[in-house]
């Protein structure tokens, strides 16, 4: 696990939220990705879940799509209902399969991508960085 993880564990759900005030989920992947990475895809703001939908839908096309073992600081993006609702950021070794992400109404924490909740949702992995 990546020693910073703790970091961003806890940050309150907030759409179009892009601090630690509150994070949605693509906010949260802004976040840890400038203060980790130096990775700035902060560009759009949105203000509901659709908007979110076309928001990462337009920007995965400048993201590379992986096949390899995800690394820390890679995207892990899952549809929900046919579309791309929802990305959480590798946290860990390859054989851990952790992300951290937030959902509406629940904190941001680490979960397993890989999870009976996650495994079938999965769209991809993509690097920024």
């Amino acid at each position: 696990m990546v020693p910073w993880v703790n970091d961003y564990i806890g940050i309150p759900y907030k759409i179009g939220g892009r601090d630690r005030s509150g994070c949605d989920c693509w906010g949260l992947a802004c976040l840890i990705l400038k203060e980790r990475y130096g990775a700035n895809i902060d560009k759009y703001i949105y203000s509901d879940i659709d908007a979110g939908y076309e928001l990462i839908k337009k920007e995965k096309a400048h993201f590379e799509k992986i096949d390899s073992e995800p690394i820390p600081g890679d995207l892990v993006l899952f549809k929900i209902m046919g579309k791309f609702y929802h990305v959480g950021v590798v946290v860990g070794k390859p054989d851990e399969r952790n992300m951290l992400h937030t959902l509406i109404n629940h904190d941001s924490a680490l979960d397993r991508y890989n999870g009976p909740k996650w495994e079938k949702r999965i769209e991809g992995v993509y690097r920024v960085i």
